[in-house]
């Protein structure tokens, strides 16, 4: 299956670099072929740096003209440069057992949710989990969920470019990758899920700045 996974990045701070660091870690130790980070452009270098690390990864920079992350505008700019037949996007914060994933995915399907739920590690838990790559997780408090299009999915990219891709009004973090799911008509399509958890890692909350707008323009396209 030609497939390629994508991390798309912006600007990332301490905690989100371990977490970026530690999942290409993971990805690159792995036997999957076709890894790409997508970096829109900032003052912060610290991804640059660390890529040499790893070899195999195919890395781009692109320089968006804004300081507000548009992870629409990244991805969609991705999926139209490329030639995979499908894309895997992984948030820079999602670990999960990789190799399974590709393993059991269906051999038709235009969009697959790549875990069965994805629990919300706390900083302690994500730490554990980095140094030794052990998933602790502790019940008191413990936060799952099992979104289609959030964290990560991977998607058939002629439905991608079918459905018009990524709406590129959505700035900053939230319903973008909701909004792309809602596009696809759930009837009509092969929409899947693959039965293994994954994890959140731990980082301080994003600026919620656009989550509002974001919100407002999901609803209105539902």
């Amino acid at each position: 299956m030609n497939i390629g996974v994508v991390i798309p990045i912006y600007n990332l701070t301490l905690d989100r670099f371990l977490n970026f660091k530690f999942v290409l870690s993971r990805l690159s130790l792995s036997d999957i072929e076709n890894i790409n980070v997508i970096e829109q452009h900032s003052t912060n270098t610290n991804v640059t740096d660390i890529i040499r690390l790893f070899g195999r990864v195919n890395y781009k920079r692109y320089n968006l003209k804004t300081n507000t992350f548009n992870k629409s505008k990244l991805l969609n700019i991705f999926f139209n440069s490329v030639n995979y037949d499908y894309v895997w996007m992984i948030d820079a914060d999602v670990y999960m057992d990789y190799e399974y994933v590709i393993n059991n995915l269906s051999s038709q399907f235009d969009f697959v949710r790549p875990f069965n739920q994805i629990v919300k590690l706390n900083k302690s838990n994500t730490q554990c989990t980095r140094n030794t790559t052990k998933v602790k997780i502790d019940s008191e408090n413990l936060v799952i969920n099992n979104y289609y299009g959030k964290y990560s999915y991977i998607i058939e990219r002629s439905k991608f470019l079918e459905v018009g891709g990524y709406n590129e009004h959505f700035q900053g973090w939230g319903f973008q990758d909701l909004n792309l799911f809602n596009k696809i008509n759930k009837k009509d399509n092969k929409i899947k899920y693959t039965k293994n958890n994954a994890f959140h890692l731990y980082h301080t909350k994003a600026s919620k700045q656009y989550y509002q707008n974001n919100k407002k323009l999901f609803f209105e396209e539902i």
